[in-house]
């Protein structure tokens, strides 16, 4: 395909163009002064995420942090706290109010580290999903077909599976090299084919990220995905997005316990300034 191709230096490659790119680097600039980066230890780590779109980090969390994770999400379904239910997802409302574990996931040393080091200050915690996507006969639906987020111009979202999730599990689907990388006119909509993300960037550049329970998945979803659709059993996730100023399609406030955050060592409660501490 003769395509005419955007990179990151190039205004047309940002939803939003000029203005959106001015606004982030005017939030990164305030962030860098008021949370600089005080660690080292991922410069590798952080140079694969920004080349390939996304690495995985095998076996970080324990079986017993993700039998918990479940066990919380039970808990909340049980008690109504969802805020989505239908036949395709069953959604959490509030992950990090409702799940102790998944508080301590996005607070962990590791987490913070390689956030704070990718934007190179402390970012904050924005949108979180603690999603069970069902297993169905339907057409692939929303997060289902390509995409490439809108919420920033750069942001991080970090993945976890509470199952082991093969290629027929519904695996994240990431296009590699698409977060610095877009057609010309990839604005022109938001959701796109499997035939044309293919013939757009090949099927070698088509990765289906599958993971056991316990791995972590980091991702620049700003590049094209997608989740496939399970074709085996339900799929359980938490994921977290980290950013430094307020996702431009947030509704409202994501919530968190107070006490929990009062606990936090001073550095890591930043992590909390795009949220509602209750």
């Amino acid at each position: 395909m003769n395509t005419k191709w955007l990179t990151t230096k190039q205004i047309g490659f940002y939803h939003g163009g000029l203005a959106a790119v001015n606004y982030f680097n005017e939030r990164i600039g305030e962030r860098r002064g008021d949370y600089p980066c005080l660690t080292n230890k991922h410069d590798k780590l952080i140079s694969e995420i920004n080349t390939n779109g996304y690495v995985k980090l095998d076996g970080v969390f324990t079986k017993q942090q993700i039998d918990a994770l479940g066990q919380d999400f039970d808990a909340a379904q049980a008690s109504g706290l969802v805020s989505q239910d239908n036949e395709f997802f069953t959604m959490i409302q509030d992950p990090l109010y409702a799940s102790k574990t998944a508080f301590e996931i996005a607070t962990s040393d590791l987490v913070y580290e390689i956030a704070t080091e990718f934007f190179q200050c402390v970012p904050s915690l924005c949108t979180q999903n603690f999603r069970l996507s069902k297993l169905t006969n339907n057409p692939a639906t929303t997060t289902q077909l390509y995409h490439a987020d809108r919420n920033s111009i750069k942001f991080m979202k970090f993945f976890i599976y509470l199952n082991d999730v093969d290629e027929h599990g519904g695996p994240l689907t990431f296009v590699e090299g698409s977060n610095a990388n877009k057609f010309y006119d990839h604005l022109s909509k938001y959701r796109w084919s499997d035939e044309e993300v293919r013939a757009y960037y090949g099927e070698d550049k088509i990765k289906k990220l599958t993971a056991k329970s316990g791995d972590l998945l980091i991702a620049l979803t700003t590049g094209f995905h997608k989740g496939l659709k399970p074709e085996k059993a339900d799929r359980r996730m938490l994921t977290l997005n980290y950013v430094v100023h307020m996702e431009s399609d947030v509704s409202r406030l994501f919530k968190t316990r107070k006490k929990w955050v009062d606990n936090l060592p001073h550095h890591k409660k930043p992590l909390f300034d795009f949220m509602e501490v209750v």
